[in-house]
């Protein structure tokens, strides 16, 4: 999990100066000098660390993620027999987002962000339960799927051990 958010913090995205820069170097990255309203791709890390001094507009794409908007994901979930497209780093953007905003309670009040993580709890229960299914599958390959990246690594680890689960049990019936 922790190459994960590293993974997650690490992640290129696009994001757009307020006001000129005069770039720096960071621990082997470096920034080149911007003018203002010129885009750039950089870390996820470092556009946080920009977004506190007010250097680019904010930056999270499908974030905040709204009631509706994890209400309609559990709908597609619960619709569909396959694991719907996610975010590749959903959750470690929801979680973001749910820091945010106990930083910050007017973003959000007690009662939306309760019900967000309570849809959040839905969907996770949804695609867990695809999950554990698919990990028991022949034709298992994750790649194929719409697993976050946390996902596949459950999904793996779930499909090493059903295996492991069915030697041993196949080891006792043929003693037995």
């Amino acid at each position: 999990m922790k190459r994960i958010l590293f993974e997650f913090s690490d992640t290129p995205i696009s994001v757009k100066f307020n006001k000129s820069f005069a770039g720096f170097e960071f621990g082997g990255i470096k920034l080149p000098p911007v003018t203002e309203n010129s885009r750039m791709d950089i870390p996820y890390f470092i556009a946080e660390i920009l977004l506190k001094e007010n250097l680019i507009e904010g930056f999270k794409n499908d974030f905040p993620l709204s009631l509706q908007e994890l209400t309609a994901s559990v709908r597609r979930e619960v619709r569909h027999g396959e694991v719907q497209p996610l975010h590749p780093f959903f959750y470690s953007l929801f979680n973001e987002q749910i820091l945010k905003s106990d930083e910050n309670d007017s973003d959000f009040d007690e009662i939306e962000l309760k019900r967000q993580k309570d849809r959040m709890k839905q969907l996770i229960t949804e695609r867990l339960s695809k999950i554990i299914k698919l990990s028991n599958s022949n034709e298992f390959n994750p790649k194929k799927l719409n697993l976050t990246a946390s996902e596949e690594i459950l999904m793996k680890k779930m499909h090493s051990w059903v295996l492991n689960w069915k030697s041993l049990i196949n080891q006792d019936e043929t003693r037995g």
